[in-house]
């Protein structure tokens, strides 16, 4: 299944780039500290094959904007509902992180 490419949009304005591939039940892949959503290109085709695969770029990362909010892990956390609320349509999701992710 192609790779469909997303924005969401944080509490401060900020547009958080976002993929989203495949069907199935949604997984949220977090990438770690400075990573963008590509650590994960080796992976999400085979997940796609069983799940909608989410991914995106943390703030200030790749093609995510940085925005106004003060980083913490609340904010980041934030982000990552928001990023679930854009892409899935779902209000549970698994999640699977790296690092800080």
């Amino acid at each position: 299944m192609a790779e469909q490419q997303l924005s969401a949009i944080a509490a401060d304005g900020a547009t958080l780039a976002v993929s989203v591939q495949g069907g199935g039940e949604p997984l949220l892949l977090i990438p770690g500290l400075g990573a963008t959503r590509r650590v994960f290109d080796p992976l999400a085709p085979a997940l796609s094959a069983r799940h909608r695969v989410i991914r995106f770029d943390p703030r200030g990362v790749g093609d995510s904007q940085r925005g106004s909010a003060t980083l913490s892990m609340a904010v980041l956390a934030a982000d990552a509902v928001t990023v679930i609320s854009a892409a899935s349509g779902f209000g549970a999701v698994d999640v699977f992180g790296a690092s800080m992710g």
